[in-house]
């Protein structure tokens, strides 16, 4: 039986979330994460979510947590998250 594997890392800027989040993804055989990768390509490709985010990210606002959200809930419903993720600056 494969065990699930999930990991949130949380905090500030530059405490290392990322590069803790390449080597943990290596060792537990699981994809990575990051929110704002997600974000930023959602609005590069201009995802109906995208679109709503962009003047919300343009004006230097943070994003309610609903729209962030739902977003994650979106991209982890794809089968490569099944298993396991490790989600970096949520």
């Amino acid at each position: 039986m494969k065990k699930i594997k999930k990991v949130i890392l949380m905090g500030p800027q530059g405490c290392g979330k990322s590069t803790q989040a390449g080597v943990i993804s290596e060792y537990l055989d699981v994809p990575y994460l990051s929110i704002g990768n997600i974000l930023r390509t959602a609005v590069k490709k201009q995802t109906e979510l995208g679109k709503k985010i962009e003047p919300i990210i343009n004006s230097g606002k943070m994003l309610p947590d609903d729209l962030v959200v739902s977003l994650i809930k979106e991209i982890l419903s794809e089968p490569m998250y099944r298993d396991g993720y490790i989600l970096d600056g949520f």
